[in-house]
């Protein structure tokens, strides 16, 4: 499903959509049908798979399943490709940028990105002080969890899927922790992509309720966070001075 999302709009599709979002569900798969409509989009599902079974297991959530060779072949040729290349900076000024970086964000982030990302999600109310959500809908179905949504974008994706199907207690709500790779050329930031830069990023005009709000007042210190981030790569240490 994450390699082909196409997938969505098969009968399989509908009723996973179903089981997990009732009739919040069934509105998503008439709205996201009307847009491969308008768009004029054709010949889906994209990615060839056998129906194994119905729709909603956990191992198959719309019943079909991929070659499995096929899988960790892609996967084997994921891993050997050579992560991007950091950014040439002042070596000087990044230098304070990684001791501001090592102070304040690596109780989420790695340092070193040649080390795998912590596989953990930080819970959402640390990540977005203005995080708000309220009930937008009943699903249909006593079992299911009531489907919410707070004001922004930034909880969007996770609307339905994190709801609960069995009318067990939700988890807590949250990101997990992204790579620092190729930030140099990166123009969107934050899950939602709703950040553009990131001199916008770190500076507190965003506000202290906003999504990330781990700012530096200092425009010199936010210069020196940058630069260092725009450095990172796989390699432990990759700060190279540019003239």
């Amino acid at each position: 499903m994450n390699l082909d999302m196409t997938g969505m709009a098969t009968p399989e599709g509908k009723e996973f959509l179903r089981l997990r979002g009732g009739v919040v569900g069934l509105e998503m798969f008439k709205e996201y049908m009307e847009i491969l409509m308008k768009t004029g989009v054709t010949g889906y599902p994209y990615v060839k798979a056998k129906l194994v079974g119905p729709a909603g297991d956990p191992h198959t959530p719309i019943g079909r399943l991929v070659d499995i060779q096929k899988v960790r072949d892609l996967t084997a040729y994921t891993f050997a490709l050579p992560a991007p290349k950091g950014a040439k900076v002042n070596a000087t000024v990044a230098a304070r940028g990684r001791a501001l970086f090592s102070q304040q964000c690596v109780s989420c982030h790695n340092v070193d990105q040649s080390k795998p990302v912590p596989l953990r999600l930080v819970d959402l109310k640390t990540l977005w002080p203005g995080y708000a959500p309220v009930p937008v809908g009943l699903r249909g179905d006593s079992k299911q969890s009531t489907v919410l949504n707070s004001l922004g974008t930034f909880d969007d994706k996770m609307v339905i899927a994190d709801a609960s199907h069995r009318g067990e207690p939700r988890l807590p709500r949250g990101n997990a922790l992204p790579l620092l790779l190729d930030l140099d050329r990166t123009t969107l930031f934050l899950h939602d992509a709703s950040v553009r830069s990131l001199e916008e990023l770190f500076n507190p005009k965003r506000g202290k309720l906003s999504p990330h709000p781990f700012y530096l007042s200092d425009a010199a210190e936010r210069k020196a966070l940058i630069d260092f981030l725009r450095s990172l790569d796989t390699e432990p240490q990759n700060i190279v001075s540019s003239k």
